[in-house]
């Protein structure tokens, strides 16, 4: 009897010690005291309904990476982030900022161990602006004029998509690749309105528009 008490009793001290190790195994490893975080945002304006990718960089106070797999975790006051991640051998951590549809300012924190900082981003909706440049105008008769458009998407962000329309009836200009272009009108008294819509590589569009009037 003694001896089968003593069996189950070494049992369950294996099976204790085996959670311990587990428990062990599962603690993420931190910054050291000392340690300092910097946070590296692309951007401090981004529009709404986009990703962008937050790097903290993680340095000890002998001014080396701390060892690689420390966990840095991040919080956002506005939008999501990804709760945390663990650095490379270079000290780096990265998480994915997605700005969501609400505007405002998001405060931005990185912390592991003691060590924290924070960025701040601004969150708006993309504004449409469009340069015209009179280029040219011809000789011809009637007299023409070849305008030539830039569009302006502030904060800047990925377009995938830009159609113009020039107000004349000529139809629409449309391309991932017409951020620049270019429209020649006959010289009336009679104003345009030259109207882009952009879209973006997560589906929202945004429309910006200028007013000219082509004259000799």
């Amino acid at each position: 009897m003694l001896t089968r008490l003593t069996g189950r009793a070494a049992a369950a001290l294996v099976v204790v010690s085996a959670l311990a190790v587990g428990s062990c195994d599962t603690t993420p490893l931190l910054a050291p005291t000392g340690s300092t975080i910097a946070l590296v945002v692309p951007t401090v304006s981004v529009a709404t309904n986009q990703n962008i990718v937050i790097i903290a960089h993680v340095v000890e106070s002998s001014g080396t990476p701390p060892q690689s797999g420390t966990r840095v975790n991040f919080t956002t006051s506005l939008g999501t982030i990804q709760s945390s991640a663990d650095t490379d051998s270079d000290g780096q951590a990265k998480a994915t900022f997605s700005t969501g549809g609400s505007n405002g300012t998001a405060t931005i924190t990185a912390a592991s161990g003691k060590a924290s900082t924070t960025a701040t981003v601004s969150i708006s909706p993309p504004v449409v602006l469009i340069n015209a440049n009179p280029s040219g105008l011809s000789t011809g008769n009637p007299n023409t004029i070849d305008y030539a458009f830039q569009a302006v998407v502030i904060p800047d962000t990925n377009v995938v998509g830009y159609s113009w329309n020039f107000g004349d009836n000529s139809g629409t200009v449309a391309g991932s690749d017409k951020k620049n272009t270019n429209h020649i009108y006959t010289v009336t008294s009679t104003s345009r309105t030259v109207t882009l819509t952009i879209t973006t590589q997560n589906g929202q569009q945004a429309i910006g528009s200028i007013a000219l009037i082509p004259s000799p």
